[in-house]
This record gives structure tokens, C-alpha cells and sequence, in this order.
């Protein structure tokens, strides 16, 4: 039987170069959409973390305000009534501070990168103490500071003054029935970036209980009733939003160590 022999060859080709474009336009479009969808969410995160912060730290100061105004009524003799005054000048010019510096928060809030600067942190501890002096005076608390390895950081300063007064209130409100509360800042430089950390001793956190929510909203642990839940959120909010991270070591009934790491800031 004689061999086959093929007479030719038929094929059926197609122009694929439009459907290759609109594959690679979707995609290109696909990508920016999706990249608007993350700018909106970290917008939306960022107006929400300034609604809290708002609420909660002018909260503190204007309590602090309402406490000086009922002492100013039932003080005994003007030399009570002078000093009290004289206390609630400095009240206010830090409550004025705040307010300035929030004001602030809403240009920064109107841009995905947050405005840095170098700051002094006991200088910043110090306005956040003044700021709550009546509370700490109330308990007895006492602020130890030791920022000799790392005085200064590259930070937001709302944030940095926000989270520093979120640790000492919540300290505060923790503490321990039977002695008066103390707290300690430390900052280090480590080899991965700069740390602070704030050690008290108050009641302690049950972390095998509680470690997965301490940071939720509106989670509390021990039953205080001016207790919302809302520090310990902000914080982390702020901490993350900047690039750091905060971790938190506790023995119930000794007291509670909270650790930020700020990322790889830059040094002076």
C-alpha cells in the first residue's frame, strides 16, 4: 500500500493582541483599585484612631478640670482657694496644649504619611504628668523615669503624648488595693530599633485568660467601673499605625510591664 502524502497543512489563526491588552488594562486597573481601597482604609483608621484619641484624652483633662472646680467650691480659706486657682491655670494651659496639638492631628489626617519629629520623651512625660496632676496627686502615684540609653525619638508627638498618658491612666486604674501605684519608664536602643517600656505595680493581667483580647475595644479584666476598654486600643492603633509593634508581660497581683517597639526610627 502506497504512503499517505499530506498536500498541505490548513491552520485558523487569530489576532490576540486586543485581548492581550484589555487583559493587561483590567489588571492594571484591578492593581489600582485595589491600591485605593488600602489609601481609604488606612484614612478611615486614621480619622477613627483621632475620634478616640479626642475622647479619651480630653476626657482625662477636663475630669481633672471638673475635680479642681468642686475643691475650688468647698475650700475653706482663700489662701486654699489661691493654690487650688494656681493649679487649674497649669490644668489649662495643658488641656490648650492638647487641643493645639490635636488640631494638628486633623491636617496630619488628611495625608497617608504622618508628620515625624525629633522629641525629647521625659520632656514629654513631664507635660503628660502635668496634664493628670490631680489624678496622680489623688492616688499617690509616683513616675520613675530612666531614658539615659535613648532620651530622644523620632515619633508623631500626639501619638508618642497618647500613648504615654494612655499607659500611666490605665496603671492607675489597675493599681493594686494595697499599695500606692508606681510606674517606671525605660527607653533602650536595641539592635532591631528603639524601645520604651512602662513597668508597673499594679494588680496584674491574667495573660493565659485575657492575653488575646487585652488589646481589643472595650475589653476589661478586672471589673472597674470607669473602666472602657478603649487605652490599651488606642495605643496599639497608634503603635501599629507608625510601624511598631507593643507586647505586654504581666504576673497577676505583681504588676504588668507594656514594651513598644517604634520601629527602625532614625537616631539623633
Amino acid at each position: 500500500m502506497a504512503p499517505k502524502v499530506v498536500q498541505g497543512i490548513f491552520t485558523i489563526s487569530r489576532d490576540v493582541t486586543e485581548i492581550k491588552e484589555l487583559e493587561i488594562k483590567q489588571k492594571k486597573q484591578i492593581e489600582a483599585l485595589n491600591l485605593l481601597s488600602e489609601r481609604i482604609l488606612v484614612k478611615t483608621n486614621k480619622l477613627q484612631n483621632f475620634a478616640y484619641i479626642v475622647t479619651h484624652n480630653l476626657k482625662s483633662n477636663l475630669a481633672n478640670m471638673e475635680m479642681l472646680m468642686e475643691m475650688y467650691g468647698s475650700a475653706d480659706s482663700p489662701e486654699e482657694k489661691q493654690k487650688i486657682f494656681e493649679q487649674s491655670k497649669n490644668v489649662q494651659k495643658n488641656l490648650s496644649q492638647t487641643l493645639k496639638e490635636l488640631s494638628e492631628v486633623v491636617k496630619i489626617n488628611q495625608n497617608i504619611e504622618v508628620e515625624m519629629e525629633f522629641i525629647d520623651i521625659q520632656s514629654t512625660v513631664d507635660h503628660v504628668c502635668g496634664g493628670i496632676s490631680m489624678l496622680l496627686a489623688q492616688t499617690e502615684a509616683e513616675i520613675e523615669t530612666d531614658f539615659s540609653d535613648q532620651p530622644v525619638l523620632e515619633y508623631n508627638k500626639v501619638y508618642l503624648e497618647s500613648i504615654i498618658q494612655n499607659l500611666v491612666t490605665n496603671a492607675i486604674k489597675y493599681r493594686h488595693p494595697d499599695r500606692n501605684p508606681h510606674l517606671k519608664f525605660t527607653s533602650k536602643e536595641t539592635e532591631v530599633g528603639i524601645t520604651l517600656s512602662c513597668t508597673d505595680n499594679g494588680r496584674g493581667i491574667d495573660l493565659k485568660k485575657y492575653g488575646e483580647k487585652i488589646f481589643g475595644l472595650h475589653r476589661t479584666f478586672h471589673g472597674n467601673q470607669d473602666a472602657r476598654g478603649v487605652g490599651l486600643f488606642i495605643t496599639r492603633n497608634q503603635v501599629e499605625a507608625l510601624g511598631g509593634s507593643i507586647s505586654v508581660e504581666s504576673e497577676v497581683g505583681t504588676g504588668t510591664t507594656f514594651t513598644i517597639w517604634f520601629g527602625n526610627r532614625k537616631r539623633m
